[in-house]
């Protein structure tokens, strides 16, 4: 089962992080505190390997969440 999932990351994502996460929406949402989120939607093992490429291209999370069914990312 698959669900939406919001997950911010702290500071900038890099030319590498892009590609890496293209399958995504992404945004920066704080240019002074360089802020980015990442939204899309993943089932389980999905979702664990994002938090994998995430950790593997070394971005900083801020935030995991899973939205409410039926909500738009923030």
């Amino acid at each position: 089962m698959s669900a939406e999932y919001e997950i911010r990351i702290a500071g900038p994502v890099g030319e590498d992080g892009r590609r890496a996460l293209r399958d995504l929406d992404m945004r920066v949402v704080d240019e002074n505190g360089g802020v980015t989120v990442v939204h899309g939607r993943l089932d389980q093992p999905g979702l664990h390997g994002l938090l994998d490429r995430l950790r593997a291209l070394g971005l900083p999370l801020e935030e995991v969440r899973r939205l409410p069914r039926g909500s738009r990312p923030s």
